[in-house]
């Protein structure tokens, strides 16, 4: 396997759309889940570093945001996995899935490419965050998250910084 700082100079090349989908194609190899969870500590901890690598800081942002994805995709159906998951990549994973970026249907938890991610995931994911003491402005979330909030709010007792609108 390729060390990590190949791999990240592999999703950063120089045509950069075409390189965001190495990033599908490094899952797809079948990477240990110890690699996953490198590679996303590797990808947080550039930086400030990120012009070694990146052209600009939107090209960074941009395949931290697809690595969180398919981290979410990879991980959903490895429930053997979940208890070693790192917070600041179920943070991640959260963070994004608040602002939107997570293509998720909240109401059927199914995803647009017909990938379903099961629930206890998501739970999972929302129970490892209430443990960790972390924060997240769960008001500001996009709608889809406000609705399954909503269901976890009141089977969970999921008050922190969540009101009904």
């Amino acid at each position: 396997m390729k060390d990590t700082i190949e791999i990240i100079k592999d999703f950063a090349g120089d045509d950069f759309e075409k390189r965001l989908s190495a990033v599908l194609n490094w899952f797809l190899t079948g990477p240990k889940v110890s690699e996953v969870f490198s590679l996303h500590k590797a990808l947080n901890d550039i930086g400030y570093d990120y012009r070694k690598f990146f052209r600009n800081k939107g090209q960074y942002k941009t395949t931290k945001r697809v690595f969180a994805r398919y981290c979410m995709f990879y991980l959903s159906g490895m429930q053997e996995a979940w208890s070693y998951m790192p917070i600041d990549l179920i943070f991640d994973i959260l963070v994004k899935a608040k602002q939107g970026w997570m293509p998720v249907d909240w109401t059927t938890l199914r995803m647009c490419s017909n990938r379903v991610i099961p629930s206890a995931f998501w739970e999972f994911l929302l129970d490892k965050y209430k443990a960790s003491g972390r924060y997240i402005d769960w008001r500001n979330s996009s709608s889809s998250m406000y609705f399954y909030l909503t269901e976890y709010k009141f089977k969970h007792d999921f008050s922190e910084c969540f009101t009904l609108r």
